[in-house]
């Protein structure tokens, strides 16, 4: 009997120790041995880094590694890098690098970096890592890039998500405080051509109302979500998904956290190009250097309109990028422009006289400015693009004011026999 008493305290001790030692601080340790980060990058100087970037950094003491997983890989030696990315079809893929290379490549770049600490379990850790490895295999590592989709960031998003078992896509079903386009443009605000390129060439989808999940495709608000991001633990627990973050590179960072408002800006450029046009219109019929001064604009200004309302309309027709599609902006830069040239071309030559042959594209012009203004009252998908509604009515109207101005009681035919006579 002594010795089934020995045996059963034995036994009693022994089992104590093993339930306490989930909460021991041995189990706390191992979990330290394995830890993810969220390394979120400033923007640079290049265009393509002006929305900053991500990685996820995972080191394991098991075998002593210290990795970043990259998802914004891709080849400038391409040969069809540029076919690619206007098509809408550029390849990314998943790398894999120390953290000592990406340190020394972001430093070297004057790019800010933070990490934050992610509170995931060990198994959630482990499974991070096995995806993570698994992605970064030569079969798997590539996919078709989406600036706004399927990005660096969108990717590590989804990783994290899904490790979580979807709690990150619960927390962030919120109304998003800004539409893509707003981010797009504040992100690039520093750098007008990035900026009017955007302004232009994106349509309406990047308009409508989004949320919180939506937004992640930028990584500074990855990263931002983050902070606020509370998950439950297997145990029924509620923790902040970020344990504590640092800061491991700075910069400062100086774009607005708005999109810049330049309405009266743009307005003000295009009354001013009116102005010229309507002023060297006027005294076209006495100047003969006014004449050739207005045939150049309508040349130069032809081309660009012209040429934009094609890129546009291929945008549409021809590529993958589904943000381009339906573009409103090309109701202001009509494809119509490129018969603007040939006016320019017959004005320099044939004076004054020759501007009144223009007066049917210019009004063709300008009304199809007008729908794009009109869009706005119509029960149609709304696109913000009042910039260039605002820079476009008026070089237009000032066109069609040209155009009448020579119009009223004049004939070709009395004008091509001018032309002739002068020539």
């Amino acid at each position: 009997m002594r010795y089934y008493s020995i045996v059963l305290c034995f036994l009693f001790i022994v089992t104590s120790a093993l339930s306490a030692g989930a909460e021991s601080p041995l189990s706390t340790d191992i979990n330290d041995l394995l830890t993810v980060d969220l390394l979120t990058m400033g923007p640079g100087e290049q265009p393509f880094s002006k929305f900053g970037h991500n990685a996820i950094r995972i080191r394991d003491s098991g075998d002593n590694s210290d990795a970043v997983y990259n998802f914004g890989t891709f080849s400038f030696g391409s040969p069809t890098l540029i076919r690619d990315f206007f098509k809408g079809r550029l390849l990314y893929w998943l790398s894999c690098e120390t953290m000592d290379v990406t340190m020394r490549r972001y430093a070297a770049e004057h790019r800010s970096m933070i990490a934050q600490h992610l509170a995931l379990s060990l198994a959630q850790k482990l499974e991070l890592k096995r995806q993570l490895v698994l992605n970064a295999k030569p079969e798997h590592r590539i996919y078709k890039y989406d600036y706004f989709f399927d990005n660096c960031s969108t990717r590590v998003r989804d990783a994290i998500n899904r490790v979580t078992n979807g709690q990150l896509r619960g927390v962030l079903r919120t109304p998003a405080h800004q539409t893509l386009r707003a981010h797009a443009l504040r992100a690039s605000a520093d750098f007008f051509p990035e900026y009017l390129t955007l302004a232009i060439g994106l349509g309406p989808l990047v308009d409508r109302p989004t949320d919180a999940w939506a937004e992640t495709f930028l990584p500074e608000e990855l990263a931002a979500a983050l902070r606020k991001a509370s998950i439950r633990n297997p145990d029924g627990s509620v923790v902040p998904l970020v344990d504590f973050e640092r800061t491991l590179l700075e910069h400062r960072d100086l774009r607005p956290p708005q999109p810049p408002g330049w309405a009266v800006r743009f307005f003000l450029v295009g009354a001013l190009i009116g102005l010229v046009l309507v002023t060297t219109a006027v005294l076209a019929h006495k100047h003969r250097v006014a004449s050739v001064i207005f045939g150049a604009i309508l040349v130069i200004g032809g081309l660009v309109i012209g040429l934009l309302g094609v890129s546009l309309a291929a945008l549409w027709a021809f590529t993958d990028h589904a943000v381009t599609y339906r573009n409103q902006s090309l109701l202001l830069l009509s494809p119509l422009a490129l018969a603007l040239p040939w006016y320019g071309i017959r004005i320099v030559a044939c004076g004054a006289k020759a501007i009144a042959e223009m007066r049917y594209v210019a009004w063709l012009i300008f009304v199809s400015a007008l729908l794009a203004l009109l869009a706005k009252l119509a029960p149609i998908e709304w696109q913000d693009n009042g910039n260039l509604i605002a820079f476009c009515l008026p070089c237009h109207a000032a066109l069609v004011a040209c155009g009448g101005r020579y119009g009223r009681g004049t004939h070709f035919r009395h004008m091509g026999a001018s032309c002739r006579a002068r020539g």
